[in-house]
């Protein structure tokens, strides 16, 4: 068996066989039976460092539609010394967007790290299986499936979306499923072989994974509901829908009915809490987010009664604001608008440069934990709505919808009656959209499935184009102005290299097999 290293491994899947060896452990355990192994699989690493830098923010975020910056915030932010630059960079489309002699910390922390210990886990407790072949196997599907997981997501963040009409043969990332430091680094596997193993992880994890787990850990519900969300990727909407199906029943009996799955949003009340607004600012942004007059006080945790599967969410990127378009999606009568989107301070600074008081979306940092990029239950319910739409069974997907809306839209609402096909379907990705979490990579992904194999369909964009915005500053007490474009306009192709994320160099260099150019590394954004 392996040594199971406890260090910082920043190298992992990257560095040659000398170079791992060169580096000193800071501890070390030999495992000696399953549950040594099964606890890794509540690392943190394997759940908290989700497609995050090392400010808890997400760039990838920026290539999306959700979020704009002013030219107030441009400006101030436009430096190399701001560790965060590439947020910015990202935003107006200047690739790479990260400095390529820095580590990458999606791939570092949010991915191979996370494969290391699911790696370790599957190598090791194989070994002990005599010991609880049961209990083992349990253990062994849950580590498969978070790997499967972890896998897909790179694949779609490192290279193009999968494209149920071609070949998908665009090399990605390397499929690595071996412990051992000294094992020679797998090639860069094609789109359709990435997507081939992780078929194969989740359907063998399927077998044998528990009924029942804590939230960062997959069970029979997170499992069917990860093959929804593999299905859904790969176009195949007839696979998806079966599966959300087999979800979404699983949880209901696990459960017992979507009271105790999803949040009544009108239930959330402010309280308060001693802490008073600036002026023009509103009260909400201060004060504490309450549920039900104090019942239930989970909804900012990673326990919270929506979560399915935990993994971190990142925090709103720098000082970005959210976009007009995103605003304008959600209705007056829709809660999340009432509760979330909020007046509060903009940027401004000591050389005259004032946004005023603008719109921001209070969502992720009221919620809290409780948002995740692993899933939600109401993403799940979503999820097998689209797959309803997408196999023509209209009224199923507009009960799937309109059961959502009744926690989310005020008391009193009425339901959607009359849409059907392509209409129905777009409210349902629109649905969607509004209730992922804002701030991670979930919508840029989406952006790129509805290029690749939904030509033409009005919730479809070919090109994105980001504006940089001019706020207006007005006396408190006045209605502030709607921001227009500056004028200053970045455009992207979706199905480009703009929405694939480069290897860093510092992986590059220590992987010449891979045959992928290094990036120039005079970096000077601007």
């Amino acid at each position: 068996m392996k040594n199971l290293l406890y260090m910082l491994i920043v190298t992992l899947v990257f560095t040659s066989c000398d170079e791992y060896l060169d580096v000193k452990p800071v501890g070390k355990l030999i495992p000696s039976k399953i549950e040594e192994l099964d606890r890794l699989l509540n690392n943190s690493s394997v759940y908290a460092w989700d497609y995050m830098d090392n400010n808890n923010g997400c760039s990838i975020a920026m290539l999306g539609d959700n979020y704009e910056y002013s030219e107030n915030v441009f400006a101030s932010e436009l430096e190399v010394s701001n560790p965060n630059v590439d947020r910015l960079m990202a935003y107006k489309f200047n690739r790479p967007y990260n400095n390529p002699i820095n580590p990458d910390y999606f791939w570092d922390w949010g991915i191979y790290k996370a494969a290391y210990y699911y790696n370790n886990v599957i190598e090791g407790v194989e070994e002990f299986l005599s010991q609880n072949e049961g209990y083992g196997k349990e253990v062994i599907a849950q580590a498969k499936a978070g790997r499967a997981l972890n896998y897909l997501n790179a694949c779609m963040v490192y290279g193009p979306a999968y494209n149920p009409g071609s070949a998908n043969d665009t090399r990605t990332i390397p499929f690595r499923t071996t412990a051992d430091a000294t094992a020679v680094n797998p090639d860069l596997s094609t789109t359709q072989e990435v997507f081939d193993l992780v078929e194969a992880d989740l359907l063998s994890a399927l077998e044998d994974v528990p009924s029942f787990s804590t939230s960062v850990r997959h069970n029979q519900v997170t499992v069917k509901a990860t093959l929804a969300y593999f299905y859904m990727f790969k176009g195949d909407f007839t696979k998806m829908l079966n599966y959300a199906e087999g979800a979404w029943a699983d949880a209901l009996s696990s459960k017992g009915g979507e009271d105790a799955m999803i949040y009544d949003y009108n239930k959330f009340i402010y309280i308060d809490n001693g802490m008073t607004a600036p002026p023009g600012v509103d009260s909400e942004t201060v004060l504490d987010l309450q549920y039900d007059g104090g019942s239930d006080l989970d909804f900012n945790r990673s326990n919270s009664k929506e979560v399915l599967l935990y993994r971190k969410t990142p925090s709103r990127p720098s000082r970005s604001y959210a976009s007009q378009e995103y605003q304008a999606l959600f209705s007056d009568n829709d809660m999340r608008k009432k509760l979330f989107m909020l007046w509060t301070k903009g940027y401004a600074d000591e050389f005259g440069g004032d946004d005023g008081i603008v719109k921001q979306y209070y969502r992720a940092s009221k919620i809290g934990e409780g948002l995740t990029t692993g899933f939600s239950y109401p993403e799940l319910l979503l999820m097998r709505a689209e797959a309803y739409a997408r196999n023509g069974q209209n009224a199923n997907a507009l009960t799937d919808l309109n059961k959502l809306r009744e926690y989310r839209y005020e008391t009193g609402t009425p339901a959607l009656t009359s849409l059907s096909g392509d209409a129905l379907l777009h409210e349902i990705l629109n649905e969607r959209r509004r209730e992922l979490p804002n701030p991670s990579y979930k919508r840029f992904l989406d952006l790129k499935r509805f290029d690749a194999y939904d030509s033409g369909k009005p919730w479809t964009k070919t090109t994105m184009t980001h504006h940089l915005m001019t706020y207006t500053a007005v006396p408190v007490g006045e209605t502030p102005l709607v921001p227009v474009e500056s004028g200053t306009v970045f455009t992207a192709p979706i199905n480009s290299e703009y929405y694939i994320l480069p290897i860093s160099n510092s992986v590059l260099r220590l992987n010449p097999q891979w045959d992928i150019p290094l990036a120039p590394e005079d970096y000077n954004p601007s």
